[in-house]
């Protein structure tokens, strides 16, 4: 049976970033530094107890 992932974009603090799911569940959150069109740094949020304080709130 084939599990359903998803990427949304979205905007945290500013900054672009990717919204990732699994089977309808929050997996992480990507955010990109980027500067003149080049990543600089990604930072991945996929710790379950903060994605849960993340979730609850509006900050995503």
């Amino acid at each position: 049976m084939a599990t359903t992932t998803t990427s949304e974009h979205i905007e945290v603090d500013g900054v672009p970033a990717l919204l990732n799911t699994l089977a309808g569940a929050l997996l992480s959150v990507m955010s990109f530094t980027i500067d003149e069109g080049q990543i600089l740094r990604i930072e991945v949020l996929s710790d379950p107890e903060r994605l849960a304080e993340v979730s609850s709130s509006s900050e995503i």
